[in-house]
């Protein structure tokens, strides 16, 4: 992951997708991830998402796990300059309003869970709170709620 700051400016992170690693640590933090999504599930909001993501790399990023990214991040492009990127995330300071109003619309009951699911699986990558890639918490998010009762 590259960073650089500007001149009394922001520091800026380009996103890697990390690379898979099988571990036991790794197995068990991701069964825990998932008990806490499950135990969670009547309850989608900021802190359940914050929960799921430190559930799931507390033990190996204490420094950033279970909280919102507070840098620019993208992805694709150099590690210096979002010029070229692929995709760059909305400004970290509209990711807690992002994640609120994403937290409304998963309240929603009148459309399918799966529906909602899928939705809320796209903007939540769209919002990319997290300084790397955020496959975690949005998966397990998104399986509490397709489990949830009609």
């Amino acid at each position: 992951m590259g960073r650089s700051r500007t001149r009394n400016g922001p520091r800026f992170i380009r996103t890697r997708t990390p690379q898979v690693v099988s571990s036991p640590r790794l197995a068990s933090a991701n069964a825990a991830a998932m008990r806490v999504a499950i135990a969670l599930a009547d309850r989608l909001d900021p802190g359940a998402i914050l929960a799921m993501h430190d559930a799931l790399l507390g033990s190996a990023h204490p420094e950033w796990a279970g909280r919102w990214r507070e840098d620019q991040v993208w992805i694709g492009g150099n590690d210096y300059s979002p010029h070229g990127a692929a995709f760059v995330p909305p400004h970290h300071d509209a990711v807690a309003a992002g994640i609120d109003d994403l937290c409304r619309f998963m309240a929603r009951r009148d459309l399918p869970p799966l529906v909602r699911a899928a939705v809320a699986h796209a903007q939540f990558e769209t919002i990319h709170p997290f300084p790397t890639a955020t496959a975690g918490p949005d998966a397990r998010w998104c399986t509490a709620c397709c489990g949830e009762r009609a």
